[in-house]
C-alpha cells in the first residue's frame, strides 16, 4: 500500500518545503535569533493527506511542537497559524528563562477577569506575556505589505480581546 501512495506523499512534501522554510526562516531572521540553539527541543511538521482538506492542526508536548497539515486542491497553507506555533516554539523558552521579571505583571491578571480570551491567559502571566508578544510580531510581520493603520487594526483587535501588552510589544519591536 505504501509503494502504490509513495509518490504522492512525495509530491505533498515537494510542494509545501519551500513555503515552511521560507516562513520559518523569515521568522528566525526577524526576531535574530536561529532555532539551531534550542537542544533538546523539536518543530515537527507532518503532512496528513487522510485528515480534511486544508486543515491545520498544531500541538506542544512539553519541548516539542507539531503541526498537522492536511493537503488541498488550492495547495495554499495556512501560514498564519503555522508560524503562530513557529513563534510559540521559540519564545516559550524565554517565558520560562525570564519567569521572576514577568511575574511583575501578575497585579494586571485580575483585570483580565471579563476579557474574551482563554481562561489560561488570565491566570498565567507567562502565557500572556507570550501570546501578547507573538501577536505583537505578527502585525509586525505577517503582511509586509500591509499599511500601518491595517497592522495597528490588528494589534487594536487584540488589545480588545484582552492581550493587553500587545501594544507595548507593537511599539517596542519598531
Amino acid at each position: 500500500i505504501w509503494a502504490s501512495h509513495a509518490a504522492a506523499y512525495s509530491e505533498f512534501a515537494r510542494r509545501y518545503h519551500e513555503p515552511l522554510s521560507q516562513v520559518l526562516f523569515q521568522t528566525e531572521v526577524y526576531l535574530k535569533l536561529p532555532s539551531a540553539g534550542y537542544l533538546g527541543r523539536n518543530f515537527t511538521v507532518f503532512i496528513d493527506p487522510m485528515s480534511a482538506p486544508g486543515l491545520t492542526n498544531a500541538r506542544n508536548y512539553g519541548p516539542d511542537y507539531y503541526v498537522v497539515i492536511s493537503p488541498s486542491s488550492s495547495s495554499s497553507l495556512n501560514i498564519e497559524q503555522i508560524r503562530h506555533t513557529y513563534l510559540h516554539y521559540l519564545l516559550d523558552p524565554l517565558a520560562l528563562k525570564y519567569g521572576s521579571p514577568i511575574k511583575a505583571i501578575d497585579p494586571l491578571l485580575p483585570s483580565l477577569k471579563n476579557a474574551p480570551m482563554d481562561e489560561s491567559f488570565k491566570a498565567d502571566s507567562s502565557l500572556l506575556v507570550t501570546e501578547c508578544m507573538i501577536r505583537a510580531i505578527e502585525a509586525r510581520t505577517a503582511s509586509a505589505k500591509a499599511a500601518e493603520p491595517e497592522r495597528e487594526q490588528a494589534v487594536q483587535a487584540s488589545m480588545e480581546q484582552g492581550f493587553v501588552l500587545t501594544q507595548y510589544f507593537y511599539d517596542a519591536l519598531a
